[in-house]
């Protein structure tokens, strides 16, 4: 699994969703996703593997990883990051 440091000067974004809210950053050409409920990340990643095994192209839907995301305080969080698709 793939670890994502969170630098102290990157900008936290959260969003809202009807189940809570998600913290998600921009690092390099990654965006990373912060569990908040547990099980986020894997939705995610399960979802994007389903559509990898559909006939859709690559280019229309966004493949998701698993990942552990350590912020700048040091804490640790599972998530999951995705390459920055609107490059």
């Amino acid at each position: 699994m793939e670890t994502i440091h969170i630098p102290a000067d990157t900008v936290r974004i959260i969003s809202t969703s009807s189940k809570g809210d998600q913290s998600k950053w921009r690092v390099g050409d990654k965006w990373g996703k912060q569990n908040t409920r547990g099980y986020e990340g894997q939705a995610e990643v399960l979802a994007s593997l389903v559509m990898a095994h559909s006939t859709l192209q690559e280019t229309d839907y966004v493949m998701y990883h698993p990942c552990e995301i350590i912020l700048p305080d040091g804490e640790k969080s599972l998530g999951c990051y995705s390459h920055d698709f609107k490059a």
